[in-house]
């Protein structure tokens, strides 16, 4: 049998493995022993091999969040096979698939009313946390617009002034414009924000906010932004970008 032939049935055998180790579960730390001593059986290198798990892994990934819902016996078999096999943290979240299993299981703690932090920050948190408030997620580099109404008279005359005798003028012709405003948008700030189970929390160079969500009039979600409002009679629309915009909408609902 060519080196071919026998690197192929093997990468077959352990993806089909990996499937069953996912909807039945197993010992991950044995079977993955066997992967490595069949890898070099077949003279492959433990990268190669773990590549491809890692693609096998990411399509898992998606059979499990295929019904929006990921359960803890699911993510406890995803998180497992990464362990065992140590996949790198490049190849299973290179599309994103990590960062959507993370998510999942923090939407999931939330909707049980368990909010848990599954993130960790390299960097000081710029904001004082209420009581039994913990940080869910945070987007670097994050764009803030505002909404900004303008206005301005149109149509409007100044009139003209005609001199009936010596030092006595009479103005005719003058009438007041119509007042016109449009909504502008501008980009205010970029940086940190961060979604909690209480918050939005935002901070960059020129703003440092914080937006309760039991203050949100309205929250409009986008694919990269979401708009929110407060509930006040002054307060414009801001919009975030550059983020998950439905993963932060579902945040927000389910806190």
């Amino acid at each position: 049998m060519s080196d071919e032939i026998l690197q192929y049935e093997t990468l077959t055998y352990w993806k089909d493995l990996l499937t069953h180790l996912f909807v039945h579960g197993g010992n991950f730390e044995d079977c993955a022993r066997d992967a490595e001593a069949a890898a070099q059986a077949a003279q492959m290198t433990s990268e190669h091999m773990k590549r491809v798990m890692a693609l096998k892994w990411t399509e898992l990934v998606d059979q499990a969040l295929d019904d929006h819902i990921l359960t803890e016996s699911e993510e406890h078999r995803l998180k497992s096979i990464i362990d065992a096999f140590s996949l790198p943290q490049s190849a299973t979240n290179e599309r994103g698939h990590l960062s959507q299993l993370v998510k999942a299981a923090i939407l999931r703690d939330l909707q049980a009313g368990n909010p848990t932090t599954r993130i960790s920050l390299d960097i000081a948190l710029p904001f004082k946390l209420q009581a039994r408030e913990v940080v869910l997620w945070a987007f670097p580099q994050t764009r803030l617009f505002e909404r900004i109404t303008k206005r301005k008279i149109t149509g409007g005359s100044t009139g003209v002034s005609i001199r009936v005798m010596k030092g006595v003028y009479w103005r005719v012709g003058a009438f007041q414009g119509t007042p016109v405003s449009w909504d502008e948008t501008h980009h205010t700030d970029t940086g940190l924000l961060i979604l909690t189970n209480k918050n939005i929390l935002f901070s960059g160079p020129i703003r440092n906010q914080k937006i309760s969500f039991a203050k949100l009039a309205t929250v409009e979600p986008y694919r990269d932004a979401i708009e929110v409002q407060r509930d006040a009679t002054t307060a414009k629309p801001q919009i975030f970008r550059d983020i998950d915009g439905q993963f932060a909408y579902n945040v927000i609902q389910f806190a």
